[in-house]
């Protein structure tokens, strides 16, 4: 049996760099984040390893750690200093990949440590026409489903949607996880958020199916179920 944990303790012992990245900046640190281990996590960063870390695409140790889905290891990295609203490249946040990846346990104590319910990830803008900025919403595939690609498509050939702009409560909606959009719906999430194409959370239930998120959602206090249309011409009762 392979003592992962004694072994990266011998190897810091030995004068071992924690923080020695990769040529794709992965560091030991976001390596034991992403597998969940509680215990070399707690071991790399008592042997100083940093939290601040990122690699070129904005990935932190902690994003890492809640889309894995380990608690302790989320409690660690912010009790070390992690930035709990750290983005990527393209936007994203520790609290997106918890929702995502349905992680409720992280997800309570990312918002206990002030996580952003109403972070959003970037979406491209142009210059328009004379006398302002339009937005140019880059759209993938036909059918296909917002970014991040790993994440489920529903397959009832919805339309398509625009590449970013998406919150952690449009996140937990287009996965189906109900105690995710219940949390961030406590937290001060926006019951009528929107994504760019005029997607409502309401919309994206419905289109996706998930009754009971449907219901949790109605259940609020000042949702719209008339708020809105998509780019084409689409409502939730559509």
């Amino acid at each position: 049996h392979w003592d992962a944990l004694e072994t990266v303790e011998d190897l810091v012992a030995a004068g071992a760099d924690v923080d020695q990245a990769t040529d794709l900046g992965i560091t030991p640190l976001m390596l034991a984040s992403a597998n969940g281990s509680e215990a070399v996590v707690g071991a790399l960063v008592a042997a100083g390893a940093d939290p601040a870390v990122t690699r070129g695409t904005g990935d932190t140790a902690l994003m890492l750690a809640a889309r894995s889905g380990s608690e302790a290891a989320v409690r660690l990295l912010l009790n070390r200093g992690a930035d709990v609203n750290s983005e990527t490249v393209g936007g994203q946040t520790a609290l997106m990949w918890a929702t995502a990846e349905q992680h409720g346990a992280v997800i309570r104590l990312l918002l206990r440590r002030g996580a952003d319910v109403d972070a959003r990830t970037h979406f491209e803008a142009r210059e328009g026409r004379p006398g302002g900025t339009v937005r140019e919403l880059r759209v993938l595939s036909e059918f296909e489903a917002v970014n991040p690609a790993s994440l489920p498509r529903d397959g009832d050939r919805d339309p398509p949607r625009p590449e970013g702009g998406f919150t952690p409560l449009l996140y937990a909606i287009l996965v189906g996880h109900e105690e995710g959009v219940g949390l961030l719906l406590d937290a001060g999430a926006n019951v009528n958020e929107q994504a760019p194409d005029g997607v409502t959370a309401l919309m994206l239930a419905s289109q996706d199916g998930h009754a009971d998120v449907v219901a949790r959602l109605l259940a609020q206090e000042g949702v719209d179920v008339n708020q809105g249309r998509t780019t084409d011409g689409r409502t939730a009762l559509m």
